[in-house]
């Protein structure tokens, strides 16, 4: 008999690290046991030589014993690599180290063939890494190919590192019987990106306040009453580690009142870590990470905007071209100082092997004069669209997200948001303040003493409206008119069970029409925000007529003091509007499941299965009476006692599990979900992981699957109030293979000729001939949890 095992890993829906059609040439070497014949070794490689700091390089080591006729025992393999490796994290600066360019070293097979008796790591005084790996007997019967697989440590790996891996073959007495050097692997880095902000904002052709207009021309500024404009910069989407970053600001041009052309005043005195470049035109500053700094992207995210602060003015400009506004442009450039630095990394100013660490942005910006009355500081940003459903739209809040950017460069004070009915024309509701009292970016923190909820009466004195935190201590939250809330919710239970024509649903009145939100002791300072969101709810939705052009339009208004050099202050009232479109609602059921974090596909290795049935496209009023889930297993998977079921994301209370051998005569096992009953909206969603699944010796080999023989991971979805299989006004399906008949009588109502709704994802073994993956999480785990993983074992048998 011969028995031809070959093992891999693949990740499904990921492109593999080397271009199609481009597979790197094996490296072979045969080894002579004289009259006890030949051994072969084969080193596959399946990756480019230059690759990312999220690919895996992952390469095969073929044993071919076919040539031997007299068993070999005691031989073992070293793979050898030139760097140390760890996987601790190298966002703390304090980890980072120099050559330690490897954060995952693995040979995954080592735990689940048998033809390998151990394995262990040895890590030289030199630096080098190397992976020893003892076999069992090996004869002519054993074709064997094991993985190894590697990833650079991202961020802090030289660009001009090298990885040499080199792998050997051992006898027992510790004779070397071959040498197989594998190709050369560098890693490659995109640009970082520079994110350049104009009071506070990042978006293009914003207008902010340049000073007072020069007297009887009102289209420019005055030469000597002109505000600061302030630019900020961040790092972002940077994939070098970078101890220090280098910025450079080409002062913007433009034309003043007089036809000339004229650079921006730069300050030195308001300026103080900007240096002005001997020419006028350019100012440069240089960030340094502080040493043994713990969070290295959180402290560039938390603190270059500030220390990047650039104030700039624009005497004399001239803002207006007629009723055109004149568009002013500022470009800046960045350079990246990285840990570990190559030779090039380490040079100041673009050089072959370094421009992978430079980035440039250019804003658009607009000015005003007199003229300016907060444009663009106050936003209030919700739905686009909103499904038009009567039932869904008395239980549905709306949320609303609302900032306010300080664009002048006084500071702010006695801030109070207003939500108000006759802002909405009478359409909406508050019912709900909450956000994040914690500071991070340009955001402000504030404490949740200084938040102050006044629900104002029809005289116009208010009351306090209790606040309290939101779950977590830096979280607050402020609910009110909770009363209207619950009516508009009976109502609908009121028409599920036929008590009430909806056309009879009175409208609701809010105890607090007008509601504020007013910071107390609160100092909103030039480019930084107040952040938080808002919650809302339609006062007779069951009168809510269907348009396509007229929107929802929803109006919050802000109170304000700016604050002037002489500790005067000068009211500014601003407005912000968002609004939201119906559209027909269109249900649409979706069900679908997942195998996730599987590594070999093995006897005994263990995965999650995790199911959900997505709510997003549902009415939010459509009821649910116990739906429940019926997970299928197949044949090779098992459950145990450690098998056990868990929410994803939702806080469904009175849920149960139960594990069910033969489920209904099936002759499989299955797991049974089930949730109390509800409408939609009630649902968070419907997320479940079945972790600790186990696979059995049943387990089918990936190349002997068919339709019918096969490792197929079956769940079902049903509910008690689908009395003849999925309704039927649920047509307009994302994926009609999921309506199947319940040929198996999964709900166990007696009816096979019903639809059911029925998902499936593999469960597959292990082909080591393909070893294909972006990493992400440092091994053959998915990319990120949910993530597909597919894996495929395969025999062959001659006898």
């Amino acid at each position: 008999m011969t028995v031809v095992l070959m093992m891999s890993m693949m990740l499904v829906n990921i492109l593999p690290t080397h271009a199609v059609g481009s597979t790197p040439a094996p490296v072979s070497e045969t080894i002579n046991f004289g009259a006890n014949g030949t051994l072969k070794i084969n080193v596959k490689p399946t990756s480019q030589t230059e690759v990312s700091g999220t690919d895996n390089i992952s390469t095969g080591i073929e044993i071919d014993g076919t040539g031997l006729t007299q068993p070999v025992d005691g031989l073992y393999l070293e793979v050898e690599v030139n760097t140390k490796q760890s996987s601790k994290n190298f966002n703390d600066t304090n980890n980072i180290e120099s050559n330690t360019y490897l954060d995952n070293f693995s040979t995954p097979a080592a735990k689940t063939q048998p033809i390998i008796k151990s394995e262990e790591t040895i890590v030289t005084n030199d630096g080098r890494t190397i992976k020893r790996i003892y076999l069992n007997k090996i004869d002519n019967t054993v074709k064997l190919e094991l993985p190894y697989v590697m990833s650079f440590s991202n961020g802090i790996t030289p660009k001009d590192f090298e990885l040499k891996p080199i792998v050997r073959v051992y006898d027992s007495s510790k004779t070397n019987l071959a040498t197989l050097k594998e190709q050369t692997y560098t890693i490659k880095y995109n640009n970082p990106w520079l994110i350049k902000q104009v009071a506070g904002e990042e978006t293009d052709n914003q207008l902010v306040y340049g000073g007072i207009n020069k007297q009887g021309d009102p289209n420019s500024l005055s030469d000597d009453r002109t505000s600061d404009v302030i630019f900020n910069f961040r790092l972002n989407k940077y994939e070098r580690s970078y101890r220090s970053v280098i910025i450079t600001d080409t002062l913007p041009t433009y034309i003043n009142y007089a036809g000339q052309t004229v650079t921006a005043h730069f300050d030195p005195a308001k300026n103080p870590n900007w240096t002005l470049g001997a020419d006028g035109k350019t100012v440069t500053l240089r960030y340094d990470v502080p040493t043994g700094t713990p969070h290295l992207y959180d402290n560039y995210r938390d603190n270059l905007p500030g220390y990047s602060e650039l104030r700039l003015s624009f005497p004399g400009a001239k803002y207006l071209d007629g009723s055109n506004r004149v568009v002013f442009e500022n470009t800046a450039t960045l350079q990246g100082l990285p840990y570990n630095p190559s030779a090039a990394e380490d040079t100041i100013g673009k050089v072959a092997g370094n421009e992978h660490n430079f980035a440039s942005d250019k804003k658009k910006f607009r000015l005003a004069g007199d003229d300016f009355s907060g444009d663009g500081m106050l936003s209030k940003r919700g739905l686009k669209t909103l499904k038009f459903d009567k039932n869904s739209l008395a239980v549905q809040e709306v949320d609303y997200g609302v900032t306010l950017i300080n664009k002048l460069d006084k500071p702010l004070t006695d801030i109070e948001f207003i939500e108000d009915v006759a802002n909405t024309d009478n359409r909406l509701f508050l019912t709900k303040f909450y956000g994040n009292l914690v500071a991070f970016g340009s955001k402000i923190g504030f404490q949740m003493s200084q938040v102050e909820i006044r629900g104002y009466k029809d005289d116009g004195t208010y009351d306090i409206l209790p606040v309290t935190p939101d779950g977590q201590n830096w979280l607050f939250k402020s609910e009110m008119n909770q009363t209207g809330k619950t009516q508009l919710r009976s109502y609908l239970d009121q028409i599920n069970d036929g008590s009430l024509d909806p056309a009879n649903a009175a409208p609701i009145v809010p105890q607090y029409k007008k509601v504020g939100l007013y910071l107390k002791d609160v100092t909103l300072q030039p480019t930084n925000s107040i952040i938080f969101n808002l919650k809302m709810m339609f006062m007779d939705p069951f009168h809510e007529e269907y348009s396509a052009t007229k929107p929802l339009t929803n109006v919050i208004k802000v109170t304000s003091n700016k604050v002037n050099d002489d500790g005067s202050k000068t009211p500014l009232n601003l407005t912000g509007a968002w609004n939201t479109y119906f559209t027909p609602l269109n249900e649409k059921v979706h069900l679908w499941k997942q195998t996730l974090f599987q590594r070999v596909g093995m006897p005994n290795e263990r995965f999650t299965a995790r199911v959900n049935f997505s709510l997003t496209e549902l009415s939010s009023a459509r009821y649910f009476k116990n739906p429940t889930y019926i997970d299928l297993l197949p044949t090779g998977v098992s459950f145990d006692n450690l098998t056990n079921v868990a929410r994803v994301v939702n806080n469904i209370e009175g849920w149960s599990s139960e594990f069910i051998k033969n489920y209904n005569n099936t002759g499989r096992d299955a797991i049974k979900i089930k949730m109390p009953s509800g409408y939609a909206y009630q649902f968070e969603n419907m997320s479940f992981d079945i972790k600790e699944l186990v696979i059995n010796d049943d387990i089918i080999p990936r190349k002997a699957e068919n339709d019918t023989l096969n490792n197929n991971n079956e769940v079902y979805f049903y509910a008690d109030n689908w009395t003849h299989g999925v309704p039927p006004e649920l047509t307009a399906q994302y994926d009609p293979n999921i309506f199947v008949n319940d040929d198996l009588d999964i709900n166990m109502n007696g009816i096979t000729n019903e639809k059911i709704l029925k998902a499936t994802s593999k469960v597959l073994g292990n082909n080591v001939e393909s070893i294909r993956s972006d990493k992400h999480i440092r091994s053959l785990e998915p990319n990120v949890e949910g993530g597909a993983a597919v894996y495929g074992r395969a025999f062959t048998n001659n006898t």
